[in-house]
């Protein structure tokens, strides 16, 4: 159920400016709990949310890509695309972190990134 929290807590930072008006806590530092969401939007890159589920120690998050270029966990196409990382750390939920990784893990599951929603669960 936490993890629902985290997916809808990222929607609505995804689709408020910054988070203003979203009611969800955001920071530029790693997500900490599923009602803080890790934010990483410098200008001409794409967009990186990831947010922390203490419960289950999952870290889940979108990239939102508005022009190609910048490629980010292996994607560089226009779209946003969603990510879930099982049995993690909050420290290693930081949106800048995964906005500085151009590509996808080699641990990581084929397919995750998705670009059809949340690929675990």
């Amino acid at each position: 159920m936490s993890d629902v929290v985290v997916e809808t807590n990222l929607q609505s930072v995804a689709t408020a400016t910054d988070g203003i008006g979203s009611g969800v806590a955001t920071t530029t530092g790693p997500s900490t709990t599923y009602h803080t969401v890790s934010v990483s939007s410098a200008a001409g890159h794409p967009t990186v949310l990831a947010g922390f589920n203490q419960l289950s120690n999952d870290c889940l998050g979108l990239v939102e890509i508005t022009s190609p270029g910048f490629p980010v966990l292996g994607e560089n196409q226009s779209g946003t695309f969603y990510f879930w990382v099982l049995g993690t750390t909050s420290p290693a939920c930081d949106a800048a972190s995964f906005a500085a990784t151009t590509t996808a893990p080699s641990h990581w599951p084929t397919g995750d990134p998705s670009s059809s929603g949340f690929p675990a669960g």
